[in-house]
C-alpha cells in the first residue's frame, strides 16, 4: 500500500507531499513528448524527497516498462 493508504498500482505515484500535496490530479508525459504516462494521483512519499527538487516517482507493473522509461524530465501537469 502506498502513504495513503491506496493500492500500489499503475495511476498512483509518489510526491513530495510538501510540493504536490497527496490526491491531487495529474497529467504526466516526458518533456520530449515521446512518453506518456497519463494520468495519475499523488498517492505516495518516495524516499528520494531533496530540498530544492521536484521529483516523482511512477509506478509501472513491469521491470522491463521501468528500463524503457528510465530517468527522465517531465512535464507534470496539475489537473485539480
Amino acid at each position: 500500500k502506498t502513504a495513503t493508504g491506496r493500492p500500489a498500482q499503475v495511476g498512483h505515484i509518489a510526491v513530495n507531499p510538501k510540493q504536490i500535496p497527496y490526491g491531487t490530479s495529474l497529467y504526466v508525459v516526458s518533456l520530449d513528448g515521446r512518453y506518456i504516462y497519463g494520468y495519475c494521483i499523488a498517492a505516495d512519499t518516495g524516499g528520494f524527497v531533496k530540498k530544492n527538487s521536484c521529483t516523482i516517482d511512477i509506478y509501472m507493473n513491469t521491470v522491463d516498462e521501468c528500463y524503457q522509461w528510465g530517468h527522465r524530465g517531465v512535464r507534470i501537469y496539475v489537473l485539480d
